[in-house]
């Protein structure tokens, strides 16, 4: 509801700071005392954003071990895309989202205050809102990466058309359809949202609010899906 009718308009808005579920520990992190924290999506819009977090992170007197296993496309869980600051990515707005992991409570009547981590949620709500301080008070606002900027490329039909097809990967547990919809192509990850590629140049599609950048083999019926330092290569089936 908020970014179609924001308070301040989402061209002036510089970063979302989104904190969903970061006051306990899960099983992944046994022994840790709560000093780690999930990132996603800060890598995705802007390399700005990326290394102010890491840099900030890194002047705390005592760093968290920040933990990046959800930040992917090929994530099984799915989690960039089930939050609020998706609504935010989805404007071109540089996003962080922090979580602290899945637990045994996880959408149950039993999470309950009792059961959280207070010194844990300290640290890592010290960290949100360090990182918060550091976007407000740096002298430029944070740059969306050249990648997710638009470049006003339109393809012709027959190019559009050559890529449309049923694609998978041996590097992850996901296939993707190609369509054509209208003047550009659209990704149908399976049990995702589809992801609307804008063209960027012959055989280069992007979808900014995921960080995505596809391009196709000029030579091969295939492509490379970059996100966040990721690289998959997806093959059209025969």
């Amino acid at each position: 509801y908020y970014t179609d009718h924001p308070v301040f308009p989402l061209a002036q808005t510089v970063a979302d700071l989104h904190l969903d579920m970061v006051g306990r520990v899960d099983s992944l992190h046994p022994g840790s005392q709560g000093n780690y924290l999930y990132l996603l999506g800060d890598n995705w819009l802007s390399t700005d954003l990326h290394q102010l977090s890491e840099a900030t992170n890194r002047r705390a007197s005592t760093p968290l071990q920040l933990d990046y296993r959800y930040n992917s496309l090929a994530d099984p869980s799915h989690l960039y895309y089930r939050s609020d600051h998706y609504n935010f990515a989805k404007h071109g707005v540089p996003v962080i989202y922090y979580f602290s992991g899945f637990h045994r409570d996880y959408h149950q009547p039993g999470d309950d205050v009792a059961k959280i981590d207070f010194p844990a949620l300290t640290r890592r709500s010290q960290l949100i809102f360090r990182t918060a301080w550091a976007v407000a008070n740096r002298p430029e606002r944070l740059r969306l990466d050249p990648e997710h900027q638009a470049t006003g490329y339109q393809p012709v039909a027959a190019e559009l058309d050559r890529y449309v097809g049923q694609y998978s990967t041996t590097q992850a547990t996901v296939r993707i359809a190609i369509v054509r919809v209208g003047n550009s192509l659209e990704a149908r990850p399976e049990y995702q949202y589809p992801l609307a590629l804008e063209p960027v140049q012959p055989g280069v599609f992007k979808f900014d609010q995921a960080g995505v950048r596809v391009e196709f083999d000029p030579t091969q019926p295939r492509f490379t899906l970059s996100q966040g330092g990721y690289r998959f290569l997806f093959t059209k089936a025969s």
